[in-house]
């Protein structure tokens, strides 16, 4: 065989190699920082998270309502975890939305330092979709001596609901309601709202609240609803 033949029949055994070496290369590279299109995608979060000094408020939510959406006039129950990480004790004294005419709290909102305050019950659905009211008697609780009225500085615009009378609907310690009553709003899956929660120390924490997920996997004609 000649040397031309030789480097010709070399040549072609190298083709298929560099071809599979650059296929290689071109994935590697993709792992390495490429954009692609899982890169875009944000895992499923039921809940926000925000704070104001020692105050945590966790898993903060809407809960999800059975219909699927809150239409205007109805009430929404909010679901959330209120965590006081510091040593000095502090007091919920009362909830402000722009969405809804008023809040209103049941329980004691005493947080002690250390403490945490579950409201409402995670995972579960709520009535109240079309309108009914899921809070006939819900009311603030105050601690005995103690004042339920907000800080005067900083407090939002929005109205609140409070009261020093005891509820009807005793809760454990460690377990409040807060509910928000007379939504003037559509309040529908895959939006935020402003919720600003005001503490008689750390002052006030304004939290952007989606409504949690359902559940259980949303029927036809919730999805139906919500794109209407």
């Amino acid at each position: 065989m000649s040397r031309a033949q030789q480097n010709r029949t070399g040549r072609a055994r190298l083709a298929p190699a560099v071809v599979g070496l650059g296929l290689a290369l071109a994935l590697a590279g993709c792992g390495a920082g490429q954009i692609t299109q899982t890169d875009s995608m944000l895992p499923a979060v039921n809940g926000v998270e925000a704070g104001q000094g020692a105050v945590v408020l966790r898993d903060a939510a809407i809960a999800y309502p059975e219909g699927g959406s809150y239409k205007s006039g109805a009430d929404a129950p909010l679901v959330l975890t209120i965590v006081n990480t510091g040593a000095n004790a502090d007091k919920l004294t009362s909830v402000t939305t722009p969405v809804a005419a008023s809040a209103t709290i049941t329980g004691n909102t005493d947080l002690p330092g250390g403490f945490a305050l579950a409201v409402g019950t995670p995972g579960v659905d709520v009535p109240g979709g079309a309108g009914t009211s899921t809070s006939a008697s819900a009311s603030a609780t105050s601690a005995p001596g103690s004042s339920s009225a907000a800080p005067s500085s900083g407090a939002s615009s929005a109205p609140s609901t409070t009261s020093g009378a005891p509820s009807s609907a005793a809760l454990p310690l460690g377990q409040i309601r807060v509910v928000l009553t007379g939504v003037n709003t559509k309040l529908v899956p895959g939006e935020t709202y402003p919720v600003t929660f005001v503490f008689a120390n750390a002052g006030q924490v304004t939290a952007q609240l989606p409504i949690a997920a359902p559940s259980s996997p949303r029927t036809e004609s919730e999805h139906g609803e919500h794109e209407g």
